[in-house]
């Protein structure tokens, strides 16, 4: 992971994609052991990354000690796909989304300011409540909704604007 942070530190997009059959653990390795996050003494809202959490939380909380103080805008927006109608859906809304074509990207989709560490801690918790489980054949508490994370850094280099994206699906 950390080639990944810094590569996005030095300019490029990170998009990190997991897949794997039911029970694999994708949820687990990527957000935190299930319900974890959200139990008391599973999160730590000062920033600090706690043994169970998975890469995307570890991942964004280095970013954001990383980037704060240099006067750039962090936004987090989260989408999760699932449920019986299997729709995209913002997940701080609770409003539907959709896909444009033309525009290449989500319609609809709400960024978060990020204005402390806590704010991320915050927006896992909300992600880890609104997850949609079912018992399956191989797993008695399996994930039926896929979310796509998305961290963005706006920045200002010299004259330049720029904006990055860190991606989990």
């Amino acid at each position: 992971m950390q080639g990944f942070i810094g590569n996005f530190m030095d300019g490029y997009n990170v998009t990190v994609c997991a897949s794997g059959q039911t029970g694999a653990g994708k949820t687990h390795s990527l957000i935190a052991p299930s319900g974890s996050i959200q139990k008391p003494g599973g999160h730590d809202l000062s920033g600090a990354v706690l043994d169970h959490y998975g890469i995307f939380p570890r991942a964004v909380l280095q970013l954001f000690n990383q980037i704060s103080g240099k006067g750039d805008v962090m936004t987090l927006s989260i989408c999760q796909m699932g449920g019986w109608r299997y729709l995209p859906m913002d997940c701080v809304t609770d409003k539907s989304i959709f896909f444009d074509d033309k525009l290449l990207k989500y319609v609809g989709l709400q960024e978060c300011v990020l204005h402390e560490a806590s704010d991320v801690i915050k927006y896992m918790i909300m992600l880890e409540k609104k997850r949609f489980a079912e018992p399956t054949k191989s797993n008695s508490n399996s994930s039926r909704t896929n979310a796509l994370i998305e961290f963005k850094w706006y920045r200002k280099t010299d004259d330049k604007f720029s904006v990055q994206s860190f991606r989990l699906l």
